[in-house]
């Protein structure tokens, strides 16, 4: 109680009269004041009652988690690992140690990417016949995939899957940062008879797609289609649409909007606006129009990012009036009128972009005159090149 309400002298004199009394305190009062004085950074103090519960053999893995953090946190790494070492033979014949306490060492060491004493406290943790968590296996393939040890990151991934633990969802994004090391871990997955679940499909398209390999995530999209139709969703459907945006296939993200219409599912605004991205990218403006149109029409409310890709592409295409007809209308907003100016300015268009200037101001909006004479500049100097390269 006294650890509880944080009377740290109190609790130490009653816990030093209790030891002159000949009395012992449980393991939960000692627990309870080694967190107190570890929370307070009462590391001396700490370490002094952790000798004491060595001593009269009340230790317990949460003790043992406890000592360790704060000897890697106030004293480094080394010290840490020596006094690990030094509390596995300790307690090997007590038994007291758990797969905690491996947890917190594997911890400590991957924070500094040694992977070496990495390996060795997991190999250790398995000839002790301690069994690993969620949380060993989420760290052990993280540690090997941000050290390069993807061989050992595959193996620490098989061993979870093997001891029936469910990958949680950090352990596969670490291991899906290496593409091919995602695959390999779907071999596994399906040579021990499991079937790959949307999360699983989720995770080897995002690690294409990271991977810049658009292409191959429209390859593994149409397999998925193919043989696994049940299990599509709009985030497969979405990362299938920001390859297409990426490579321009326009039509090809056309297709797969309209497939997500007629399966039933909802078309969010951000599918849409990844088709009119795909659109931008391969200069189709009209199209991109007839997208906007049609997400209207289907009561999809487009956001600033609908807008700004529209008024990049009709801009590139001298699309003026639907410029205009957009801006009409969206609230005003500066960062859109912005972009309509820059582009105005880039095209040349300087009647126009001083008209919309004046039409800012009559809004209330407010943009900084030196930019608007940066841009009329560089317009500037761009047609006098334009005129001096003619002549």
């Amino acid at each position: 109680m006294l650890s509880r309400s944080n009377k740290i002298r109190s609790a130490l004199e009653l816990l030093r009269s209790m030891e002159f009394s000949g009395l012992q305190p449980n393991i939960h009062a000692c627990n309870s004041l080694l967190s107190c004085l570890v929370r307070h950074e009462l590391h001396e103090d700490a370490l002094r009652v952790f000798e004491f519960m060595k001593k009269n053999e009340i230790t317990t893995g949460h003790a043992y988690s406890l000592i360790l953090k704060t000897v890697a946190g106030t004293k480094g790494r080394d010290s840490a690992l020596d006094m690990f070492v030094e509390l596995e033979a300790f307690s090997r014949e007590r038994k007291d140690f758990d797969v905690i306490v491996y947890n917190t060492m594997i911890s400590v060491c991957g924070k500094e990417k040694n992977w070496v004493e990495t390996e060795r406290i997991w190999r250790s943790m398995k000839e002790n016949d301690y069994h690993g968590t969620q949380v060993t296996y989420s760290l052990l393939v993280s540690i090997f995939v941000r050290c390069g040890r993807n061989e050992l990151a595959i193996e620490a991934y098989s061993e979870m899957v093997q001891n029936g633990l469910k990958p949680r969802e950090d352990t596969m994004h670490a291991a899906i940062g290496e593409i091919k090391l995602a695959f390999k871990v779907f071999k596994i997955l399906k040579s021990l008879g499991h079937t790959p679940d949307e999360y699983t499909w989720n995770a080897l398209l995002s690690g294409l797609y990271r991977a810049k390999q658009h292409v191959y995530v429209l390859q593994l999209f149409e397999r998925i289609k193919r043989e696994q139709k049940s299990q599509l969703n709009e985030h497969l459907y979405n990362t299938a649409l920001m390859s297409c945006q990426k490579l321009g296939l326009w039509d090809r993200a056309l297709q797969l909007v309209w497939q997500v219409e007629a399966s039933g599912l909802s078309v969010s605004t951000a599918s849409y606006n990844l088709v009119i991205g795909a659109c931008e990218v391969a200069k189709k403006p009209k199209v991109a129009l007839e997208v906007y149109e049609h997400m209207v029409h289907r009561k999809c409310p487009p956001d600033k990012f609908t807008y700004l890709s529209m008024i990049r592409s009709c801009i590139w295409a001298s699309l003026w009036d639907e410029v205009e007809e957009i801006l009409d209308r969206v609230a005003p907003d500066v960062s859109l009128y912005k972009a309509v100016i820059h582009g105005m300015c880039s095209r040349g268009n300087i009647e126009s972009t001083k008209k919309l200037y004046m039409k800012m101001g009559k809004s209330g909006l407010e943009l900084d005159g030196a930019l608007m004479l940066q841009n009329l500049q560089k317009s500037s100097s761009k047609r006098s090149r334009f005129s001096t390269c003619r002549r």
